[in-house]
């Protein structure tokens, strides 16, 4: 009888048992510990990290230490240590970068390829002159002074129109019928619906200053000469704010650093992120406090030099090193909008570069002119101005697509 009652108690424990086992097991694979031979040959129980092997475009070659591993995207298991990846598809450049995996921790690459030979895409066509964008890089204002007086003056472009045509994208906002506009000095408020156009003087008049709308065309412009400093300054008190307003976004230890630390910030566009010169130097005081694993294996940089160029993630709560003082002037900066590549010209390239200070790349090495460029709303491309053909025409638009 006692035998009967045993046989099933021994089965439910030994069911427990082989559960137990599986679940210990599954739990530890997908932490990553794999079977692996150490230095004798022994088959033993080792701790892993996950490779996330990503690129843009993807189906991108990965090699791992020159070996090549697999194709992106996809994950790998490798052991604690330092390897060099390098990712490359045919038409790109390669990416390449120095990778720590630490044990049970996920390690991302995130490779954006930039094509070797670019496709150009003419946005105008008439010539135009003195295009400015607005802050946050959606429109584009410029003027036209190489057609008929009615099709001369001052257009703007709209670059974030989701999947109408790009010619939908461009309007007339005022003409030379009006005034001499296509001669206009243009500035653009921080919000972009605004445009001061300022006129010079000529023999038979003076100065004139006109507030334009961006929405729709001005057939009465407004003259605001004797008020345009006013607007002027409104203009930069609400830059300002807008800024500030970011500061204040931060949490209290983050909004210190930015206020302590940090000369001419400038946020990326998801604000996860911001760019800067050291305003003195210092030992950056940790914000997150255990610091959090980063999928970004790059040694971040937390002793600073006043006068050098950093990127710190606000996220993560790490810093890296962009451009050091000693390299000359800096160049001007932008951000991709994905946020994590920069934007700048050295001599007659434009060059990114990841916030991470690795992966410089020319993206472009073309004829561009007055060191205008700015990214594509989505990120696929940058707008410059240039001329290919009769240099005394006026230079156009041209979208210079990276995908």
């Amino acid at each position: 009888m006692v035998r009967h009652i045993k046989h099933p108690i021994y089965r439910t424990l030994l069911i427990l048992i082989l559960i137990t086992v599986v679940a210990v097991g599954a739990i530890a694979y997908g932490r990553g510990y794999r079977i692996s031979r150490d230095e004798t040959g022994r088959n033993i129980v080792a701790g892993t990290g996950l490779l996330v092997l990503t690129s843009t475009p993807d189906g991108a070659r990965a090699f791992v230490d020159g070996e090549l591993a697999t194709a992106t995207n996809n994950t790998i298991n490798l052991k604690p240590g330092n390897y060099s990846v390098r990712i490359e598809k045919d038409g790109y450049f390669a990416w390449e970068k120095e990778i720590t995996i630490t044990n049970e921790q996920v390690t991302e690459t995130g490779a954006l390829l930039f094509p070797k030979a670019p496709q150009l895409t003419s946005l105008t066509t008439t010539g135009i002159t003195n295009p400015i964008t607005d802050r946050e890089g959606q429109l584009i204002a410029y003027t036209v002074s190489s057609a008929s007086a009615d099709l001369k003056g001052v257009y703007v472009m709209n670059l974030d129109r989701g999947i109408l045509p790009i010619g939908d994208s461009k309007k007339q906002i005022t003409s030379n019928l009006i005034d001499n506009f296509s001669d206009a000095n243009l500035e653009i408020s921080p919000d972009g619906s605004q445009i001061l156009a300022s006129i010079a003087p000529q023999a038979s008049g003076s100065a004139r200053t006109y507030l334009l709308d961006t929405s729709g065309f001005n057939s009465s412009p407004q003259l605001v000469t004797s008020t345009a400093e006013i607007i002027r300054q409104d203009w930069i008190e609400e830059e300002n704010a807008i800024m500030e307003a970011k500061i204040r976004s931060l949490s209290s230890r983050a909004r210190s650093l930015v206020n302590t630390y940090f000369d001419s910030p400038l946020f990326s566009p998801e604000e996860d992120k911001v760019l800067y010169v050291a305003s003195v130097s210092a030992q950056l005081p940790q914000v997150i406090n255990p610091k959090i694993p980063s999928t970004n294996s790059t040694p971040e940089i937390r002793n600073i030099t006043e006068g050098n160029l950093y990127v710190y993630n606000i996220k993560d709560d790490r810093n890296y090193l962009i451009k050091e003082k000693n390299e000359g002037n800096f160049p001007e900066f932008t951000w991709l909008p994905q946020g994590n590549h920069l934007l700048y010209i050295d001599g007659n390239r434009i060059n990114s570069i990841e916030y991470d200070g690795k992966n410089n790349t020319t993206v472009y090495a073309g004829p561009f002119l007055n060191n205008f460029i700015t990214p594509w709303i989505d990120g696929t491309g940058i707008v410059i101005l240039t001329s290919f053909n009769d240099p005394s025409f006026p230079p156009n638009l041209y979208r210079v697509v990276f995908r």
